[in-house]
Formats: structure tokens, sequence, C-alpha cells
């Protein structure tokens, strides 16, 4: 069985049969991206100031204001790299002056194929945010401390977010043993 449940502006969701590692075989529902398509999120570092940049993005699907990083998903034909620059500078209003590849994670990999590619970049202020019609987005700029006390008190929680955190410090940290 492998029949399309839904088919939405972004995503498809289907049923899927697979045969497990036992030999049996289930039926899954599976999210997809349309297209194929490989979403992005991008943490902005200010060096200068040594800052992370991270937006307040009104969720409507928590009925909240979320604390995250940039992203959304590349237009038909754009690179997964041109994406990530367009999302940052249109939702902080920021430049980016170098794009750094992370790393490309499957979210929800339970129920489906959701890639991201997660980058970090340095960047300066520009002039203004170029929001969509439907995005609300607040900048925050961040120092180290104040980012250890919004992940341990629950502020930051969302997992694209927690994942870049992660990798862009491993990173940073792997930078300082290595000197």
């Amino acid at each position: 069985m492998n029949d399309n449940i839904f088919s939405g502006r972004l995503l498809d969701i289907r049923h899927l049969t697979k045969i497990l590692p036992d030999g049996r075989s289930d039926v899954w529902e599976v999210a997809s991206y349309r297209d194929n398509l490989t979403a992005v999120g991008v943490l902005g570092f200010e060096k200068s100031t040594d800052s992370l940049i991270l937006i307040e993005n009104y969720r409507p699907s928590l009925g909240s204001w979320n604390l995250e990083i940039t992203g959304g998903l590349p237009f038909i034909g754009e690179s997964v790299e041109d994406a990530a620059v367009r999302e940052y500078e249109e939702e902080t209003g920021w430049v980016v002056e170098e794009l750094h590849y992370l790393n490309t994670f499957f979210s929800l990999p339970g129920c489906g194929r959701l890639p991201i590619a997660c980058y970090w970049a340095e960047t300066s202020p520009a002039v203004s945010q170029k929001l969509d019609k439907n995005e609300f987005a607040n900048i925050r700029t961040v120092d180290y401390k104040t980012l250890n006390n919004l992940i341990e008190k629950n502020i930051i929680t969302e997992p694209i977010t927690m994942s870049v955190l992660c990798s862009f410090y491993r990173k940073k940290f792997l930078e300082l043993i290595v000197k």
C-alpha cells in the first residue's frame, strides 16, 4: 500500500508499506517535502560582539512565540546554499558575509523524510527585514551566557535550533582544542 493521504502546498503524507528487519510488513504514515526539497536552518554569528543572532518567531501551530534560528525552504531551482542566505537575510535584515555548512539531519525520522541542511553564518547588521506577509519575527542578539540561561529555562526548545547550536558549539570547541 502506497496511497496518498494528503497533498499540501509543502508536504505530502502517504501510507507506505515497509518490510521490517524481521521480515514482517507494516504500514506507516510518512511525510515528505514536495519536490524532494531540503529545508535550511541558519545560525547567525556576529564576530565583532561574539553574539549569536536568533529570531523570536510567531508559530501558529504552537499559538506562541518561539526563539529559534532562521530557516525555510528553497524556491524551485534555488540551491540550498542560496536559500540559506536568502532566508537569513529576509528574516533578520542582516547580511551574510560568509556561510559555513554544519550538517544535514532528518527532522522526525520516525514518520518522514524531512531533511534540513544546517549552516552558521558570519553576519553584520543591514537595513531591514523582508518578511513574508504571514511571518512575524523579532531579532535577538544573544551572548553565550544568556544563551545557556535560555536553554536551561526552556525558552529555546525548537529541535532544529538545538541541533544547530550543538553542532556550532562542537565546531567551536574543536577549534579551541586544535589551537
